[in-house]
């Protein structure tokens, strides 16, 4: 009896030993997966996750009843590149673009051709440049290595009301802040929902260039970003951008552009702006046609009216 009660005892104490050692593997497996997860967390926290080799965005503008001394764009130095700079041979409309796609991506650094084009017809113009950009930093380097200031292509999709965000050249920088949030608006993939960031400098700023400093009246801009995807949607000038930086020193471009391709999935389009939207060209005429229909009816009723008691 005392050797199968020391049987027993030994298995028991066994079994605690397994259990305690159970317990004790499975605490550290769940403070190991939870360092694991904060760590995730924090290095890809930046990174949206539609970037990748290949991922494209095309801006679009237009200039309207163009002639010789409509201003395309304009240098730091405040030079300036006009329509009679171009040799065109018709004037009317002329369209704007800008884009930029990605070559390469490790998972951090992106390589990016950035393209800004003039045309109208057959004639066209094109300036063309490729730029490395830390996508989690958004800090854009020339192919010589050069920094060239933070991106204004894409932002978080994180941020709400309130919230600051960096944007500039090298040794100039501005501070914008996001201004509004849900709106929508109109873009060749229907009506998304965006958030707005806002930045001015609020005077004369220094900025370097090729070894010169240059002196220039200020930075402002306003920005419409897909609140999906942190994408821009629209701006009207690019004043700021340091891939056009990069691209010869450009300040600004001087019309709206607006988001025209990409094939980033920028999310369904919503459907109760399209409603409004038929509705505000539909229900005028719609409404028109019911009172002149009710106006006619009821003359013709008060007619029939008043032949009949002369008939009487």
């Amino acid at each position: 009896m005392t050797l199968i009660h020391d049987k027993r005892a030994d298995g028991e104490n066994m079994l605690k030993k397994q259990m305690i050692a159970f317990l004790l593997l499975n605490i550290f497996l769940f403070a190991f997966l939870i360092n694991l997860c904060c760590f995730i967390d924090l290095s890809v926290e930046a990174v949206p996750l539609w970037f990748r080799e290949g991922v494209y965005v095309e801006f679009r503008g237009e200039f309207h009843d163009v002639d010789n001394y409509t201003t395309l764009f304009q240098f730091l130095n405040l030079s300036e590149l006009r329509f009679k700079d171009l040799n065109f041979k018709e004037r009317g409309v002329l369209f704007s673009l800008f884009r930029w796609e990605c070559l390469d991506f490790n998972g951090s650094m992106a390589e990016l051709k950035i393209l800004l084009r003039f045309f109208k017809g057959d004639d066209s113009f094109e300036l063309s440049t490729c730029v490395f950009v830390d996508v989690d930093s958004r800090d854009v380097y020339s192919l010589d290595g050069e920094f060239c200031g933070k991106t204004m292509l894409w932002l978080p999709t994180n941020l709400e009301v309130g919230d600051k965000v960096i944007f500039g050249y090298p040794e100039c920088y501005v501070e914008g802040t996001v201004t509004n949030k849900g709106y929508n608006i109109k873009t060749p993939y229907g009506y998304q929902k965006c958030f707005e960031v806002d930045f001015d400098s609020n005077g004369p700023v220094n900025v370097t260039y090729k070894n010169e400093t240059y002196r220039i009246s200020g930075l402002w801009n306003w920005l419409d970003y897909d609140l999906d995807t942190g994408i821009l949607i629209q701006t009207p000038h690019f004043m700021g951008e340091a891939t056009l930086y990069a691209l010869g020193g450009i300040r600004r471009i001087f019309s709206i552009m607006l988001i025209y391709e990409t094939n980033v999935d920028l999310g369904p389009s919503l459907i109760w702006p399209q409603i409004l939207n038929i509705m505000f060209f539909v229900l005028p005429p719609a409404v028109f046609f019911v009172v002149v229909f009710f106006a006619v009816y009821w003359r013709c009723r008060k007619r029939r009216r008043i032949v009949r008691r002369r008939e009487r």
